[in-house]
């Protein structure tokens, strides 16, 4: 009878045990999903934002004329691609004709366009 209350008190011991181990675990499990979530969520947000961005910018290359005197595509020819706008980026980079001369460029025609 005592051998059967020591393994008694031993199981509920290694039940407690257990069960301690499976909370700490279930909260760990809570805190990461809820991270999870948030993470997700922030991804959402920022996808939004960027896809809004992107129709902001389709309209502006779409809607706005592209094409570029020779002078301003000197001009920006000489400015580092990292600091144009996407809008002057593209229209050097498309093939355009110039309203005051026959002169035609082509983003070809430039080494530090490829």
């Amino acid at each position: 009878m005592v051998l059967i209350v020591i393994v008694q008190a031993r199981l509920d011991a290694q039940l407690t045990v257990n069960g301690d181990e499976m909370r700490q675990r279930q909260t760990a499990i809570a805190r990461e999903l809820e991270k999870i979530v948030k993470r997700q969520q922030q991804l959402e947000a920022t996808n939004e934002r960027l896809q809004e961005k992107a129709v902001d910018i389709r309209r502006s290359l779409t809607d706005n004329d592209l094409s570029v005197t020779d002078a301003q595509y000197q001009q920006l020819r000489l400015i580092n691609e990292d600091d144009i706008t996407l809008k002057d980026f593209v229209a050097v980079r498309t093939v355009h004709c110039s309203p005051n001369t026959d002169s035609f460029y082509s983003f070809q025609d430039y080494e530090w366009y490829i």
